[in-house]
């Protein structure tokens, strides 16, 4: 079950947290020509029914979100709020404009590495949120600043972005001159949303709901637990101490073994993430 906060489309302090690294000429230097969009395979099939839990919400505002965040002992442990401005699910469907307040395009989705660094932005050109349009993607750095009601602002043109390289998720057409491919070790933070939870051995034992980012890197991760006869309870963990394991068709968030245990251990943790 996903959190009900999947409409909220404001970009995070993600990409706040960056200073201006690319210029508008250095964007428009990616010159290939652009082609069809190349987007076959189960993942990428996977990939744009994550992009229908999110499109077309452009209105609505943040959410708090209340979770009990679980160190990796007692002591750490506390009752925490965030704001989904700071999460994956109120950074897709931002809108990207740029230095002239012009619109020029929709964040898609976020590239991050093995590591949660962040290293593409996907973005649709496509006029209005939910209707797909050309898939580009430029270095995480090309993001200068956002406005106050969640704007993307990115050196970016029309022409520069009619220019720019397709962006494709089916690793199979890397080597082709006019596309641009999905890292080998890149993640597409859509997928990771909805990966399940798993233990060292690989069962699962709960639902990934949110991530969270800080200085762009996945700081934190936001875990439902079913409790049974009472209200599912969210967990919030450091990234850094999981991993991501899995394919890019079922990616899951394994926890190490002390997470784990402490994450399935009763009800004694989970009944206090009120």
């Amino acid at each position: 079950m996903r959190l009900d906060i999947l409409a909220k489309v404001s970009m995070i302090a993600l990409f706040a947290s960056f200073p201006a690294l690319a210029a508008e000429k250095a964007v428009e230097n990616n010159t290939h020509t652009t082609v069809q969009a190349k987007s076959t395979g189960d993942f990428s099939k996977d990939a744009e029914k994550a992009w229908e839990d999110v499109k077309g919400a452009s209105a609505e505002a943040y959410n708090d979100v209340k979770a009990f965040f679980m160190g990796d002992n007692e002591k750490q442990d506390k009752n925490i709020v965030i704001s989904t401005r700071y999460t994956a699910d109120g950074m897709l469907g931002a809108a990207v404009k740029n230095n002239s307040g012009e619109r020029v395009g929709t964040v898609k989705d976020i590239i991050v590495d093995r590591s949660g660094k962040a290293q593409l932005v996907v973005i649709d050109d496509g006029e209005f949120p939910g209707f797909s349009g050309k898939l580009v993607a430029f270095d995480y750095d090309v993001i200068s600043a956002k406005t106050a009601d969640g704007d993307v602002i990115a050196p970016l043109t029309e022409e520069s972005i009619n220019r720019a390289t397709e962006f494709s998720y089916d690793r199979a057409d890397a080597g082709k001159e006019k596309v641009r491919v999905i890292p080998v070790d890149g993640y597409s933070v859509m997928k990771l949303v909805d990966a399940d939870v798993v233990n060292p051995a690989g069962e699962e034992i709960g639902e990934l709901e949110d991530i969270s980012f800080r200085n762009g890197k996945i700081n934190q991760i936001f875990a439902e637990m079913d409790v049974p006869g009472d209200d599912d309870k969210m967990i919030a963990l450091n990234f850094g101490s999981t991993k991501i394991v899995g394919t890019d068709n079922d990616l899951n968030i394994q926890l190490n073994a002390g997470q784990a245990a402490r994450f399935t251990a009763d009800n004694k943790v989970s009944n206090r993430a009120h």
